[in-house]
């Protein structure tokens, strides 16, 4: 058992190389949806959307206490994802 959020933070632009606040996000929700959708997705509305700008958005996966997912290696892809985007319009 475990679950999913989404989390996204406002940048101040794609060539941002300084850290994110982690205690300020533009949006965070976390997934209510019990089972993913017949093509395996899970959907998150952002009410109202976002301003212009650019964001990075991710997705965090943990168990139902909170504990980060644990893999049998260390060899493989990444189980977060992280997606940078930006909306100029």
């Amino acid at each position: 058992m475990g679950h999913i959020s989404v989390v996204i933070e406002a940048l101040t632009s794609m060539a941002q190389i300084e850290p994110t606040d982690p205690s300020f996000f533009a949006f965070f929700k976390g997934v209510t949806q019990a089972s993913p959708d017949a093509n395996g997705l899970f959907e998150v509305d952002v009410p109202g959307g976002l301003p212009l700008g650019v964001y990075r958005l991710s997705s965090l996966v943990s168990a139902a206490n909170h504990q980060p997912v644990l893999t049998p290696v260390s060899m493989r892809g990444a189980i977060d994802d992280v997606v940078y985007v930006g909306r100029a319009s």
